[in-house]
């Protein structure tokens, strides 16, 4: 700026005085002559700059993703108006707070002050007059002379800091109304809020939502290195990874471990884990008296809830599974439509919060410790005869399902369950049918365990019953063993030995399956004698048949004679699945023993009765089993190269190998592979021969089926 001098005392010989100043921030005083003492007052507005930010975590992990999109958030805001804001979202105790102090004291040397503000003791949103009020006094503002109302305080909050770059942290905010009051005026300021919730209404104030996730393993260790130095967990390895499992990444469990450790030099890392093994103890645990709480963090969360929100929490809590969770099964175990307003908006919500996520439309999922607290919540609410209830409604409803689903898979098999041929065929196709079961296996067993543990024992063996489908083509060996133990139990339980002996030949196959011959061979004799203590004629040639193909896969010539009986029994009991099955298997036995053309003769039997059995589904129609068809194909294959056919052998095996495919069989496609690569290299082709074998290979690694070790070993003889 120009000042013009005052002409009536002006100095004509003095030169032209100009004072200019530039931008300026506080007091300035300039004179060409001074006469006497000059004082300077600063008015209360002028102070220091404010310095307000917490110290940032010493043991922080560097999250360079997150700390980058921070980075870009502000950089992208450059040329827009009022201030960038970046909303660093999570589930309770994933280092929120921590990564926006981290990333603002790396950058505070560019503000002219800093300031934070904790909401949470505001959950919902009732008072940011009181944090304005706090913001104001800190900027220098007369207590005394506040405004009264909300709208007028944010006024002059926006105008204190038009002009001034600061930097704001705003921590555990709830809604975006508590965050707009408290963005600061002009163009050259920096907010980052901290939530647990959605804040998707902060977009409309240019907001960039930034979720945080839990640590992955790599950063976990690291974190708990810092926390207790790198000695200890490179003295445990293994007891540090499973530290970190337990711990589900989630920075604020780790802390608390690595207080806890760091008090108790004397405590090895596997008297942790063995303190933390235990789920029903693990969040009590996971606490340092009078300082860090990982259960009290989540309770934060849960009281924040509305109550239909809190009561949809409370039903995670109670659903026995530890993984993914349907909206049906959740609207089963609350006694409502699977679409019910209040359930779609509650499960919003719970999303909002971060409680639960959605990886996939209608799927949820829980931080693992998130879903201890929910079980905590719940037995705390607990009503038994409403939990009772609810229990059974979850448990008939994955019955029901299962049912379905395997009735699509194998519509002719026979069942002993009579909601098969009372319940209405399921809308969904084969491919469908088995893609919910494969989704809901880990479910499932936990239904299996919950019946059987809570005395439901006829709902614990008619789910094993109906699992029958996904266990066999799926080879799921562990899941298939543990919940049929189980349900032979219940059945036995129950007095029913029609379902024991069942479910003690589905369990043979397990063994059988897993190339485990003796256990498999002793429990379907087991089952034979079940099922002659039941009279059930069907279970007894089931339990013969699948005797003879322990002796068919141990290559004993003894399964000829027995699969012959079988074919025998099948015959008189006049169905025409089991008769061409028992086709399947006698020419399968044949074929070993060199009897080529009778072999030939039961597999084309076979092929025929597969094509064409009746459909359950329509009174009167027929349709094909297209998956035994597949398996039929395979072991025509099998039997046409031993007898040197190569060429009508790969033929065979190519159809297998498009049917099985097709279904998304894995094990069968490996089985058909095989085959191709033997009739190569029969053929003199070594090369297509290693290709064939290698994809076999990798299939049957991939699903971890034993057959992988034996075919390892003819592919390093031929390499």
């Amino acid at each position: 700026m120009r000042d013009e001098p005052d002409h009536g005392d002006r100095d004509d010989e003095a030169p032209e005085i100009i004072n200019q100043l530039g931008d300026v921030a506080g007091v300035a005083f300039q004179t060409g002559v001074n006469h006497g003492g000059i004082h300077v007052h600063l008015s209360g507005n002028e102070r220091p700059p404010l310095r307000q930010l917490a110290p940032p975590p010493p043991a922080f992990t560097n999250q360079k993703p997150v700390l980058r999109r921070l980075n870009d958030a502000v950089a992208a805001h450059a040329d827009r108006p009022g201030p960038a804001v970046a909303v660093v979202r999570g589930v309770a105790g994933v280092g929120k707070t921590a990564v926006a102090l981290t990333w603002l004291h790396r950058r505070r040397a560019e503000f002219d002050g800093d300031l934070q503000v904790d909401l949470a003791d505001d959950p919902h949103g009732d008072s940011p007059n009181d944090v304005l009020a706090h913001l104001l006094r800190l900027l220098g503002h007369d207590p005394k002379a506040l405004p009264a109302t909300l709208e007028q305080r944010a006024a002059l909050y926006r105008s204190l800091t038009r002009g001034r770059r600061l930097a704001l942290l705003i921590d555990n905010a709830s809604l975006p109304g508590q965050v707009r009051p408290l963005l600061p005026g002009g163009d050259d300021s920096v907010v980052v809020v901290t939530a647990r919730s959605a804040m998707e209404g902060l977009r409309t104030n240019g907001a960039v939502l930034i979720d945080l996730e839990p640590l992955e393993d790599s950063a976990a260790h690291e974190l708990l290195g810092r926390l207790i130095g790198e000695g200890r967990v490179s003295a445990e390895p293994a007891e540090a990874q499973e530290v970190v499992a337990l711990c589900g990444g989630l920075p604020i469990a780790l802390c608390v471990v690595g207080v806890l450790l760091a008090e108790r030099d004397h405590w090895s890392l596997s008297r942790m884990v063995r303190r933390l093994a235990d789920e029903s103890r693990r969040l009590e645990r996971l606490a340092v008296p009078g300082d860090l709480s990982v259960q009290a963090v989540f309770e934060t969360s849960y009281r924040q809830l509305a109550e239909h929100a809190a009561r949809v929490f409370r039903a995670f809590g109670r659903h026995p599974g530890d993984g993914e969770i349907g909206q049906e099964a959740l609207a089963a175990l609350l006694g409502v439509d699977s679409e019910d307003d209040d359930l779609v908006e509650a499960l919003e919500e719970l999303r909002g919060a971060r409680l639960v996520d959605e990886p996939v439309p209608g799927r949820f999922g829980m931080h693992s410790l998130v879903r201890l607290h929910a079980r905590w919540v719940a037995d705390k609410h607990q009503e038994s005869d409403d939990d009772s209830v609810a229990l059974d409604r979850l448990l008939v409803y994955y019955l029901e399902k299962t049912i379905q689903a395997d009735r699509v898979m194998m519509p002719s098999r026979p069942r002993l369950n009579s909601l098969y041929r009372q319940l209405p065929w399921a809308e969904f196709d084969e491919t469908a049918a088995w893609a919910w079961l494969e989704t809901e296996r880990a479910n499932l067993r936990a239904a299996v365990r919950l019946a059987h543990q809570s005395g439901r024992h006829v709902l614990a063996w008619q789910l094993c019953e109906a699992l029958w489908t996904v266990f066999f083509h799926g080879k799921f060996f562990e899941d298939w063993i543990t919940t049929h133990e189980a349900g032979i139990e219940s059945a036995r339980w129950c007095g029913d030995r029609r379902a024991e002996g069942r479910l003690t030949y589905q369990l043979g196959f397990a063994y059988h399956l897993s190339e485990r011959y003796d256990q498999a061979e002793e429990l379907f004799a087991r089952a034979l004698g079940l099922c002659r203590e039941a009279g059930d004629r069907e279970g007894q040639a089931t339990s013969v048949e699948s005797l003879g193909l322990v002796l068919l896969a141990k290559k004993d010539p003894k399964a000829v004679s027995v699969l012959t009986e079988n074919l025998s029994q099948a015959m008189e009991i006049d169905e025409p699945r089991r008769t061409a099955l028992a086709h399947h298997h006698l020419g399968r036995a044949l074929s070993m023993v060199d009897r080529r053309d009778e072999a030939m003769e039961h597999l084309a039997l076979a092929e025929k009765g597969l094509s064409s059995l009746p459909d359950p589904a329509a009174e009167g129609a027929v349709r094909p089993d297209t998956y035994n068809l597949g398996r039929v194909a395979i072991s025509t294959a099998q039997a046409l190269l031993r007898a040197g056919w190569f060429p009508e052998a790969a033929d065979q095996a190519r159809r297998g190998l498009e049917i099985m495919t097709e279904l998304g069989r894995p094990f069968h496609q490996a089985e058909a592979l095989d085959v191709l690569g033997q009739a190569a290299l029969a053929a003199g082709d070594r090369d297509a021969a290693r290709q064939h074998l290698r994809d076999a290979l990798t299939i049957y690694e991939a699903w971890h089926f034993p057959q992988a070790e034996a075919l390892h070993r003819r592919l390093s003889e031929l390499d």
